[in-house]
C-alpha cells in the first residue's frame, strides 16, 4: 500500500484496529467521524475492525479516499476464545472475511460470535492474522495459529519476565493497536451507557505519541508497517461499482421478447408510441439494465399464473416497455407519463422496481425469484437497526440515574457523542431481495446467513450500503391485493375488469347518496371510509378542501396526500385563498416536468427543476427567473420552492384507480365489500369491537374515543350497519360474513 514513510515522524503511524458503531451495541461512532480522528491523530493507515461486520466499508472506502488515508478492511473475530482481527491482504480476502462472518456460531460470551480454527485455517491464504493477547496462558496459541501477536494499550497481560523474553526474542511478530471502540476520552460515558456497565479502562483511538509512552517504537511504528506493506494498495475499490447485475437472458432475445409481446398490439403501430418504445429500449439495453425489467417481467408472470394480482408502486408506471411486457396495466402516454421520471432524462438511471403482492403471495415470493436468478443468487435484505438522537439522551439519562449521580450539563450535550451510525441491532427487510449474477459473489461485498427467526439467507450488511453493488427487488405485502384476492372469490368478477370512471361512484367524492346511509358518526359524513387513499382524516379533509368531480382531480387529490409540505402551509392556504383550484395544482412531480416543457422551458431544465423540487432541494435562483420570464404565475413558484418531496404521478394514477375501482364494489356490491375488507383489512379491529357491548360502542362513537387504526373500522362497521347490513362470524374460517337485515 501506498503511505507516508510513518518511521520518520513517531506521531505517524498504521492503526490496525480500530472500530465504528457498526459493532453491534460495542462500538460508538460513525465511520466518518472515526476517518477523520484518525487524520487529526496522524494515522496514516487505518483498519477498520468492526465485530463481526463489514457493514462500514463502503463508508469507509469514501472517508479514506476524502481524508487520503490507506484503508485496510478487516473485522474482530473470536477463534478458540481468543479475540483475532483479520486483515485482507486483497479483494479475494475481503471475501474471506466477509465468509468467516457467515459461518460464526453464536456464543454466550461477550463477543457474542466465535469461528472454529478449522473454518479459518481454510480461508487464511488473503488474510493477515493478529490475535489479541489478553492472557499470557494464550500465546504459545497465538504464535501457533496467527501472523502476529497483538497488544492491546487497555485489555494487555501483565509484562511478566517469560512475556517480556518472548517479545525480545520474536520482536518482529509482536505489535501494539488501538484497538478502539470510541473515537476520544470524551466518548467513554456514551460507550459505558450502550454496554450498561462502568468500564475501567479507556478503549479510545490512540495516537503515536500515547503508545510510545507505553510500548517501544518497533511494536508501534515499525511492525505495523510491516503489516501494510503486504497489503494490496485500494482491495474493496476493486470490487466496487455497479456489478454485473444479472446474465438471465441475451439483450437480442430481449429485443425479440418485446417484438413478439407487441407483434399483435394494433397500439404500437402508432408512430408515436413506436417511437417512445424503441428510446426506452434502445436506452435499457445500451446501458445495461435490460435483464432487471426482465426479472420484474418474470416476476410478474409468475404471480399472474397463480391467478394472482401484482401491484406496482414508484415510477416504473411510466414506462411504456413495462406497459408492453404487461409488467404494469397503465398505458403512461395515454396518462401523460413521462418516461424520463422512470429511466432518467437520458434514459440512465437504474430502473427501480417496487412490485406489491398478497400476504399469501409474500410467502411464496423468496422461492419464486430463486427460481427465475438460480440457486443461490438471492438473498433477503438485511437491515441495521441505529440509536436516534432521542435514543441517545435516554441512554445516557438512564446510565447516569444507574451509577447515582447526574450530571446537567453533560445531558445539555448529549447529542454531542458521536452515537451516529451507532448499532444496536440487525434484522431483515420485509420484503428487499438482493439479487446477483451467477458469475458474482455475495461474500465480495456482505456476509451472508439465515437468522434464526427467518428460514431464508440474509444479508448481514444493511442493504443501504450495498444497493449500488447488487440489485434491490423490492416485493411487499399489501393488504389491498388481499381485499382484491377476496373480492373476486365472493363476487366471480375480475378487479382488471371493474369500471373505474364510474359515475355514481365518484358521486362519493361529494356525498353519500349512492350509499343510502341514513346518518353518520357525530354528523360527520365520509362515503369514502374504508377504501384506500382515504382511511385517514388527513385525506378526508384535502378531498373536502379541494373538492375533486373526476378522476383526473382524485389523481391530483392523491399527489397531494403523499407530498411533504405539499399540502401543509402551502397548497392549502392557496385553496383558502381561492387563488387555485385543482386544474391549477402540480401535485405529483412529473406534472413539473410536463408543465414546464408546456411553458417553453427547456426540456433538461425541466427535468432538473422537477428533481430539486421533489427532492426538496428547493429552486435555484437562476431557475426562478427562467421560470419568471416563462410567465410561470409567482404563487406557483413560490409553491414548488416549498416542496420537500413530491410522489410520482404513475403512483397516484395507481392507486386512484385501484381506489375507485374498489368504491365501485362498496356502491354495487356492499356485502361482499364490507366481507371483503374487514377480513382482510380490518380483522384485528372487528375482533376488538366485538367485545364491547352495545353501551360501550355507542359510547366511543359519541365520545370520538379511537385508538390508532381504529377509527376507519368502526365507521365502516357503523355505515355497514347503518346501510342495513350485520354479519356473523364463520366458525370455520374465523371470518366476518355481511348479509342484508332490512
Amino acid at each position: 500500500m501506498k503511505h507516508t514513510d510513518a518511521a520518520k515522524n513517531l506521531n505517524l503511524r498504521a492503526e490496525l484496529c480500530a472500530r465504528s458503531g457498526y459493532s453491534t451495541r460495542r462500538g460508538v461512532g460513525s465511520v466518518n467521524d472515526l476517518v477523520k480522528a484518525a487524520k487529526e491523530n496522524g494515522i496514516t493507515a487505518l483498519a477498520l475492525c468492526d465485530d463481526y461486520s463489514t457493514n462500514g466499508y463502503n463508508k469507509f472506502y469514501f472517508a479514506c479516499r476524502r481524508e487520503d488515508i490507506d484503508a485496510i478492511y478487516g473485522a474482530t473475530i473470536r477463534i478458540e476464545n481468543v479475540r483475532v482481527v483479520v486483515l485482507a491482504k486483497n479483494k479475494n480476502g475481503i471475501i474471506s472475511i466477509n465468509q468467516l462472518i457467515s459461518l460464526s456460531l453464536p456464543s454466550d460470551e461477550a463477543f457474542k460470535c466465535s469461528n472454529s480454527l478449522e473454518d479459518f485455517n481454510k480461508l487464511k491464504e488473503d488474510i493477515i492474522s493478529i490475535g489479541i493477547l489478553s492472557d499470557v496462558s494464550t500465546l504459545d496459541f497465538i504464535m501457533e495459529s496467527f501472523d502476529y501477536v497483538g497488544v492491546s494499550p487497555w485489555d494487555r497481560p501483565s509484562l511478566n519476565k517469560d512475556l517480556a523474553e518472548r517479545i525480545k526474542n520474536d520482536t518482529e511478530r509482536f505489535l501494539v493497536l488501538s484497538d478502539s471502540f470510541y473515537i476520544s476520552k470524551s466518548d467513554k460515558l456514551a460507550f459505558d451507557a450502550l454496554l450498561g456497565q462502568t468500564t475501567n479502562q479507556y478503549c479510545n483511538l490512540k495516537s503515536g505519541y500515547e503508545l510510545l509512552s507505553d510500548f517501544p517504537k518497533e511494536m508501534v511504528i515499525d511492525n505495523p508497517l510491516k503489516v501494510v506493506s503486504q497489503i494490496e494498495d485500494d482491495a474493496f475499490g476493486r470490487v466496487l461499482g455497479y456489478l454485473d447485475a444479472l446474465d438471465l437472458i441475451k439483450s437480442n432475445d430481449f429485443r425479440a421478447l418485446v417484438e413478439e409481446k407487441i407483434a399483435n398490439n394494433s397500439l404500437f403501430e402508432n408512430e408515436s408510441y413506436r417511437n417512445r418504445l424503441d428510446r426506452e429500449l434502445d436506452g435499457i439495453i445500451k446501458n445495461g439494465y435490460w435483464n432487471i425489467v426482465y426479472l420484474n417481467y418474470r416476476i410478474v408472470e409468475e404471480v399472474k399464473k397463480a391467478g394472482e394480482h401484482c401491484g406496482f408502486r414508484g415510477t416504473m408506471s411510466n414506462s411504456l416497455l413495462n406497459y408492453a411486457l404487461g409488467i404494469t396495466d397503465i398505458d403512461p402516454v395515454k396518462w401523460g407519463l413521462p418516461f424520463e421520471v422512470a429511466f432518467g432524462f437520458n434514459v440512465d438511471r437504474v430502473p427501480d422496481f417496487d412490485l406489491n403482492v398478497s400476504s399469501e403471495m409474500r410467502k411464496e415470493m423468496f422461492e419464486i425469484v430463486e427460481k427465475i436468478v438460480g440457486k443461490g443468487n438471492v438473498a433477503m435484505a438485511g437491515t441495521t437497526e441505529c440509536l436516534t438522537d432521542r435514543q441517545i439522551t435516554r441512554l445516557i439519562d438512564r446510565h447516569m440515574s444507574k451509577c447515582g449521580y447526574y450530571d446537567s450539563d453533560v445531558m445539555a450535550n448529549a447529542k454531542i457523542f458521536r452515537l451516529g451510525d451507532t448499532a444496536i441491532n440487525y434484522g431483515m427487510h420485509p420484503g428487499g431481495f438482493i439479487v446477483k449474477s451467477s458469475t458474482n459473489s455475495f461474500y465480495e461485498i456482505t456476509p451472508v446467513k439465515t437468522l434464526n427467526y427467518a428460514n431464508v439467507p440474509t444479508t448481514l450488511n444493511d442493504f443501504h450500503s450495498i444497493h449500488d453493488h447488487f440489485i434491490k427487488q423490492d416485493i411487499l405485502e399489501f393488504n389491498q391485493l388481499d381485499f382484491v384476492k377476496r373480492i373476486e372469490q365472493l363476487t366471480g368478477l375480475n378487479f382488471d375488469n371493474i369500471p373505474f370512471d364510474d359515475k355514481k361512484v365518484l358521486s362519493l367524492l361529494e356525498s353519500d347518496e349512492a350509499l343510502n346511509k341514513i346518518k353518520v358518526i357525530n354528523d360527520d359524513p365520509n362515503p369514502l371510509c374504508g377504501i384506500n387513499e382515504f382511511t385517514t382524516r388527513f385525506s378526508l379533509n384535502i378531498v373536502r378542501a379541494t373538492k375533486p368531480k373526476t378522476v383526473e382531480d382524485l389523481i391530483e387529490v392523491v399527489g397531494l396526500c403523499h407530498g411533504t409540505q405539499l399540502w401543509s402551509g402551502n397548497y392549502e392556504k392557496l385553496f383558502k385563498a381561492g387563488v387555485c383550484t385543482l386544474s391549477d395544482v402540480l401535485a405529483n412531480r412529473d406534472e413539473i416536468y410536463t408543465y414546464l416543457i408546456y411553458k417553453g422551458l427547456p426540456a433538461n431544465i425541466a427535468y432538473s427543476i422537477m428533481e430539486d423540487v421533489r427532492k426538496g432541494r428547493g429552486l435555484k435562483p437562476e431557475y426562478k427567473e427562467v421560470m419568471l420570464a416563462n410567465k410561470i404565475p409567482q404563487y406557483l413558484v413560490d409553491s414548488l420552492d416549498l416542496i420537500k418531496y413530491m410522489f410520482p404521478r404513475g403512483h397516484a394514477v395507481c392507486y386512484t384507480i385501484n381506489a375507485l375501482k374498489m368504491a365501485y364494489f362498496k356502491v354495487y356490491y356492499p356485502a361482499e365489500f364490507y366481507t371483503a375488507l374487514f377480513n382482510a383489512k380490518f380483522s384485528e379491529h372487528l375482533k376488538g369491537l366485538l367485545s364491547l357491548t352495545p353501551e360501550e360502542f355507542e359510547r366511543k362513537v359519541n365520545e370520538n374515543d379511537f385508538g390508532d387504526g381504529e377509527l376507519s373500522a368502526i365507521e365502516c362497521l357503523y355505515e355497514a350497519m347503518e346501510r342495513g347490513f350485520e354479519f356473523n362470524i364463520d366458525e370455520k374460517t374465523n371470518e366476518a360474513v355481511f348479509y342484508k337485515t332490512k
